[in-house]
């Protein structure tokens, strides 16, 4: 999720995000200009892109033999959970298409994935393909794709094409997309792959946290959890308890960030051991973000000869997730749905939240403003500009904010639009508050905004007799159309 301002309980911080590996999945993108390019292999001619969740607006990639060469008919796309970081942070239920929906589950450990692909709409490939998905049992084959239209379900959606297979933690993956056959025009497309886990498989340990959860403030108490083994080890069993950020909290008397290692006999096995986590309480305006402390657990024997339970060597047993409240500064947040506000000129329209970090002493008016690209709405109409009014009532209840984009004859292409926003009020702490302005992805809608067809050589959007006469002027120009010198119109 791309976060404006950090937003309750989530992590404030694209590169924390990512070390956190908070709820997430990994996505591969073909040819794309910021997600994973290295674990991806394959030659083609760049198109448009998904739409699909999370991908990002880059080209995605299709495959042929023209006479030209478009490269290699085989795209691979590889993955090693715990070494390869997450990159898409999908809430739980985020809509993949096609029935799917994200299972909210933090990635990167061993346990069951999902694994999807996605690519454009398409009408013009002209075979199916074969899609192998490798894992720790055997391949799963996905034979005679179809990437046209209705008949192809990953046309900007997510296409599930494994489900619940089984991962481990450090070895690596792939999937592997091939055309079924030869073909003379586009034999297959792809934008990208997804996995997504479902389920890790966890040791036999079993966490407690206080309360349900565990829940601390900057300045403020400490919040515990407890850590007991679920069956009699034959050996030492170690938990060890590794925060992910080391400055925003503390296990026991460690310092921030150090490893609590707990140490469990066969005789006191079923003796519950406590971990008490404090707040570092610093002069940085954090927001309320979330820390993720990951509960490992190893073995070894007695003596130190190193046998250990194997139920218990190199396994994981599970996140904790701490939510820290600041206590710095007021504020107001933004977040975006899907992590992104995108609109067309078509009339697609996106939204976004704002609230306040604290309660106001006096009402707090929140000035929306748009440039001359979109526009916004709060209950009013569209316009220009709008306003949010907030109190010590509803100061922390979100309040939706309407995008749209103005429709013009300009051929812009894809194009941006900024929403800034002011903030006004007798309470000191939020008068003259500075908000980041917030980018919104335009789409046109001119013709030619999105590129031709290949047999719309007069470019009007429309294939028409107008282009027949342009294809029959070229080909009575060659006694051999595809001669040297000559329109290759095939």
């Amino acid at each position: 999720m791309k976060i404006k301002r950090c937003i309750a309980f989530f992590v404030c911080g694209i590169f924390l995000l990512m070390a956190a590996q908070a709820p997430a999945a990994f996505i591969v993108e073909a040819h794309s200009s910021g997600l994973a390019n290295e674990n991806f292999e394959g030659g083609g001619k760049e198109s448009v892109w998904s739409r699909a969740a999370g991908t990002t607006a880059s080209k995605s990639i299709f495959s042929g033999t023209y006479s030209e060469g478009l490269g290699t008919d085989e795209y691979i796309y590889s993955y090693t959970p715990g070494v390869d970081q997450d990159n898409y942070s999908p809430a739980e239920g985020t809509d993949f298409g096609n029935g799917n929906a994200s299972t909210g589950m933090i990635g990167g450990e061993t346990g069951f994935y999902n694994v999807y692909i996605t690519w454009p709409n398409s009408t013009n490939v002209g075979t199916t393909c074969t899609i192998t998905v490798t894992n720790d049992g055997e391949d799963v084959v996905n034979s005679g794709i179809d990437m046209n239209g209705n008949n192809a379900n990953g046309n900007n959606l997510w296409l599930l094409i494994a489900e619940g297979i089984e991962l481990t933690n450090g070895q690596t993956y792939t999937i592997r997309q091939v055309t079924d056959s030869p073909n003379t025009g586009v034999s297959m497309r792809s934008h990208g792959v997804m996995w997504e886990a479902t389920e890790p498989i966890l040791a036999p340990v079993t966490i407690t946290e206080s309360d349900g959860s565990t829940n601390i403030e900057e300045g403020g108490p400490s919040d515990s959890y407890t850590v007991v083994l679920d069956q009699q080890p034959t050996s030492l069993v170690y938990i060890t308890a590794q925060p992910y950020d080391p400055n925003n909290l503390f296990l026991n008397d460690m310092q921030p960030g150090e490893p609590v290692v707990l140490t469990f006999t066969p005789d006191d096995w079923d003796v519950p051991q406590e971990i008490t986590v404090t707040a570092v309480d610093d002069l940085l305006v954090e927001y309320d973000h979330t820390v993720l402390i990951r509960n490992g657990c190893d073995a070894n024997s007695i003596d130190g000869s190193g046998a250990g339970d194997p139920a218990f060597k190199n396994g994981f047993a599970g996140y904790v997730e701490v939510h820290i409240t600041d206590n710095e500064a007021p504020d107001v947040r933004i977040s975006e749905t899907d992590g992104s506000t995108v609109v067309s000129e078509a009339g697609d329209m996106d939204t976004y939240l704002v609230w306040l970090l604290f309660p106001p002493t006096d009402p707090v008016t929140v000035t929306i403003m748009a440039d001359e690209q979109v526009t916004v709405d709060t209950g009013a109409g569209p316009g220009s500009s709008a306003t949010l009014i907030f109190t010590q009532n509803n100061w922390d209840q979100p309040q939706v904010v309407t995008v749209g984009a103005i429709q013009d004859d300009v051929l812009e292409y894809v194009h941006t639009g900024t929403i800034s926003h002011a903030v006004s009020s007798f309470d000191g702490g939020y008068d003259g508050l500075e908000v980041d302005d917030l980018i919104v992805t335009i789409e046109d809608d001119e013709c030619g905004a999105w590129g031709f067809q290949e047999l719309d050589l007069d470019e009007d959007c429309v294939v028409n007799l107008s282009d027949f006469a342009l294809f029959a002027e070229s080909w009575l120009t060659c006694t051999q159309p595809y001669a040297e010198g000559c329109d290759d119109l095939r």
